[in-house]
């Protein structure tokens, strides 16, 4: 049966932390019980004061750059506040418009646009905003809550206390309160030097809300209930473990997956060493998982089958082939790892042996199944903070004496936390400039929230702007320049928003084919026409989307022959809409259009005049607002 500690370290003289116990001693009698509670409170305080103190501190260097911004801003703050994670901050505007969409009582078929969000399914298949956003809805407190500031709460609670889970996971490998310390701070800060480099201007992926930090910390927390489970079993432990890796499954389908591969490598090592109490116990807690799972995998399996799911699988990038990936790192640390445990017997290798193989196994199933879908997501949450568990256990073990231990763990956690301050600071001062330009769209914004009734609003596809008008307006887009990556809307969509945006071009409303067809001969374009025709052409292609893309920048005659036919029948459905007595209008119409929100110096193309029944309402800056009647 797997030991949660290792005899190695249970030696005399060793000082070793203080797990928390199962079964604490009652108070007595004359102690009232709030007192009872806060002097445990202390005393956990106090054992455990190292990795409270650094989990806030980098805690909150992870989300300074929210907290400094309106200091920063000084008069020109005007409220708008989001964490710009590079160039995943659409993933992170798009969870807050999820949040937002909860608040107001909605579904989340569609976060951003009118059509489907309360019939379409949510192809995320999660519970996360229900049960972090739906009780402000159902206490009606929904008109009280910022969701840019709730889920900024959110992720600092969360990041603080993702580092503490790892922590006290850390300890049930070594009992060393140094070691988990350095294990906890690493994963979440030192994660961004493996990545990138030393002082590399890349904000800390877990400021992110609501992902990776929730995940992550939805999967630390199986692995510590896994643990305790195997090393102490008892029924409640074995259903408690087993609910929690079922539940994965609504939290986030990279966990729920990646633990399900970590189970049956668990498994099968525990059959390598014979020992089979412990195989029996992680097959009950698997199947506990999986029943409870099954309601949201049979869905997801069932959507990605049928077509919808399909045209969603290329639009979110899925390859199709068998090569290996990262080919380098993974089997370098699986092999010191091995070597380690074969020299040093020791008791806990099957429990880091199988994250490091699942880590592996997840950035490289397309080997066996031929279908690749965006691995990074295993290996920036998962895969790397296996690597790093295993070479800080592997490595801790040489060190002796207590004064190493603390030197080293001083000198670690020194250098992530100040990696991660420099970092922060100038990723801070690279997003400066767009977070004050923001602050224009307010005026904007302001005028749209007196309008309660839920509109559309054909915005600038800028990306990095047009995500204000669902996160802090009640209103939806028309478009969204990612909106084929969040759900599977009909391409007859996509074709309607580039007529539209073409109609609104001045330089593109004449002679549309030959705009287009000079776009997508530029290689330094990267405008959203080109795009949105790109996603239109490719899925029509029958090819998967990198397939497509190959093609495209080879541009052979085959290729070429098919996108002149294909340009040449898009610009007869232009042609006809043009022809229409009112044919755009009626599009706007379509589509519940009543608002344009133009940005002058982003989209200087536009011309909003070509429509009838147009009011301008606000102006500030660039920020153009109009009405349509």
């Amino acid at each position: 049966m797997i030991q949660a500690i290792s005899v190695t370290e249970q030696r005399a003289g060793a000082k070793e932390a203080v797990l928390p116990q199962d079964d604490t001693e009652e108070a007595p009698a004359q102690m009232p019980a709030r007192r009872a509670l806060l002097e445990r409170l202390r005393a956990f305080a106090k054992e455990h004061r190292l990795i409270l103190l650094f989990a806030f501190l980098l805690a909150l260097l992870i989300k300074s750059p929210l907290l400094a911004f309106p200091y920063a801003a000084n008069d020109a703050y005007r409220g708008i506040n989001l964490y710009h994670y590079g160039n995943l901050a659409a993933d992170e505007d798009f969870y807050l418009s999820r949040g937002k969409e909860v608040l107001e009582g909605h579904g989340l078929g569609n976060p951003l646009i009118r059509e489907g969000k309360d019939t379409y399914p949510d192809y995320y298949f999660t519970i996360n905003e229900y049960v972090l956003v739906g009780p402000f809805y159902l206490l009606g407190l929904a008109d009280n809550v910022d969701i840019s500031t709730l889920y900024a709460i959110y992720s600092f609670i969360g990041v603080f206390a993702l580092i503490v889970t790892i922590y006290f996971f850390a300890l049930h490998l070594r009992a060393d309160r140094f070691f988990a310390t350095v294990v906890a701070i690493s994963v979440v800060s030192g994660y961004s030097i493996i990545e990138n480099s030393f002082f590399a201007p890349v904000f800390n992926m877990y400021g992110r809300a609501l992902h990776p930090a929730l995940s992550s910390l939805a999967v630390f927390s199986y692995l510590i209930l896994c643990l305790r489970a195997l090393k102490t079993p008892s029924l409640p432990r074995l259903l408690i473990a087993g609910a929690m890796f079922g539940a994965l499954s609504y939290i986030y389908s990279y966990a729920w997956t990646f633990i399900a591969v970590f189970n049956g490598f668990l498994f099968l090592l525990f059959i390598f060493k014979r020992d089979w109490m412990s195989v029996r116990h992680i097959f009950l807690i698997s199947c506990l998982g999986a029943l409870i799972s099954a309601y949201n995998v049979i869905r997801t399996i069932l959507y990605m089958i049928f077509p919808a799911g399909q045209q969603f699988s290329y639009f979110y990038g899925a390859k199709y082939g068998y090569a290996l990936a990262y080919k380098k790192i993974g089997p370098l640390v699986l092999l010191l790892f091995g070597l380690f445990a074969h020299r040093k017997r020791d008791l806990n290798w099957p429990l880091i042996f199988a994250l490091l193989l699942s880590g592996w196994f997840c950035i490289n199933q397309q080997a066996l199944t031929g279908l690749r879908i965006q691995p990074n997501h295993y290996l920036w949450y998962y895969t790397e903070p296996a690597f790093i568990i295993a070479l800080s256990y592997a490595l801790w073990s040489y060190l002796k004496t207590d004064r190493a231990k603390a030197i080293a763990c001083f000198l670690v956690v020194g250098i992530f936390l100040t990696n991660t301050a420099v970092a922060q600071y100038k990723a801070f001062s690279g997003t400066l400039p767009q977070r004050l330009y923001e602050q224009d769209y307010r005026t904007a914004l302001d005028e749209l929230n007196k309008d309660k009734n839920s509109g559309v609003v054909l915005a600038s596809p800028t990306e990095d702007t047009e995500f204000l008008v669902t996160v802090y307006t009640p209103h939806d887009l028309f478009w969204q320049r990612n909106l084929a990556q969040f759900n599977d809307n009909p391409i007859q969509r996509h074709k309607d928003a580039l007529l539209l945006y073409l109609y609104l071009n001045k330089d593109a409303r004449r002679e549309p084919g030959a705009y287009l067809k000079k776009i997508l001969e530029d290689d330094g374009d990267s405008s959203m026409y080109k795009a949105l025709y790109q996603d239109i052409e490719g899925y029509a292609s029958g090819f998967n989307l990198h397939e497509y893309n190959r093609r495209a920048a080879e541009n052979g005659e085959e290729f070429r022959l098919y996108r002149q036919d294909f340009l040449r029948k898009f610009v007869v459905d232009y042609e006809k809409t043009t022809k229409e007595k009112d044919g755009f209008e009626k599009l706007l119409d379509a589509y519940g259009v009543n608002w344009i929100l133009w940005d002058r110096a982003k989209q200087p193309e536009w011309d909003p005049a070509v429509f009838r029944g147009l009011t301008h309402v606000a102006t500030r800056g660039n920020i153009v607002l109009f009405t349509l009647e």
